[in-house]
């Protein structure tokens, strides 16, 4: 991670659906305090998942933070907010509404 980002890398994107990455990631960004913008992901947990459920989806933001050992993250992404079955994340599509915009 050191040499990715001495050779200009400032962004680093993960999701809970990636296996272990969250916490791969925070192991590995520990002790470095390089401007890095972090992106993560809705979707997968916590276990069912339910993405109309708010506590739900903020545990996870919670668990994401905890993983990154971060305090913030600086995008956070519905994802794959347009695959037919995925999840079934919106109320309505006019106008675009669902737990996960709050």
């Amino acid at each position: 991670m050191r040499k990715a980002i001495d050779l200009g890398v400032n962004a680093i994107d993960t999701a809970p659906a990636y296996a272990d990455i969250e916490k791969t990631v925070g192991e590995a960004m520990a002790g470095i305090h390089a401007p890095i913008v972090m992106t993560t992901k809705l979707g997968g947990r916590p276990q069912p998942f339910d993405p109309r459920d708010v506590n739900g989806l903020r545990q996870s933001v919670d668990e994401s933070l905890r993983l990154l050992g971060r305090d913030h993250i600086d995008i956070l992404m519905v994802h794959e907010p347009d695959r037919p079955q995925q999840y079934s994340w919106w109320t309505s599509y006019d106008p675009l509404e669902g737990p996960v915009l709050d």
